[in-house]
């Protein structure tokens, strides 16, 4: 029988990675159909998260680890990242449509700042959730789900 704190962190899992994929599949053919990319701006849209990512996971780590609040830290990096989908829904009122791909990709990859630094805080929190030895195996099993 599965712990509150299993149960609601397998929910938070299933219901992130649904968000997550849900727009991100989408984001190469908006990018086509309503900015008119290239297909250079379209494998940008692939590359450039996952560079971000890359590029700001330690220093997401040493920030979290300087914060006084990880907590506030957290909420606040979330409410930026999704406050980029206001940037997206605003690039369709810009005239130039090689200037919108361009700004898309650029409010891409700084979601992505904010995210890492969201999701470094959140494994934090939900490790912390877990310190019986017994319920260790759990976090392995997580991501089986």
């Amino acid at each position: 029988m599965r712990t509150y704190n299993e149960k609601i962190s397998i929910y938070h899992g299933m219901a992130s990675t649904v968000a997550v994929n849900f727009s991100g599949n989408f984001f190469p053919i908006f990018a086509i159909t309503i900015l008119g990319a290239t297909n250079y701006q379209v494998g940008l849209i692939s590359s450039l998260p996952p560079l971000m990512a890359l590029l700001m996971t330690i220093p997401a780590a040493i920030l979290l680890n300087r914060a006084q609040t990880q907590k506030k830290l957290v909420a606040v990096s979330v409410l930026l990242a999704r406050l980029m989908f206001l940037l997206i829904i605003a690039l369709v009122f810009i005239p130039s449509q090689p200037t919108q791909a361009w700004m898309f990709l650029v409010i891409i990859a700084l979601m992505n700042l904010p995210n890492t630094v969201a999701n470094v805080g959140w494994q934090t929190f939900i490790s912390g959730l877990f310190q019986n030895p017994t319920e260790e195996p759990f976090l392995v099993t997580e991501t089986d789900y």
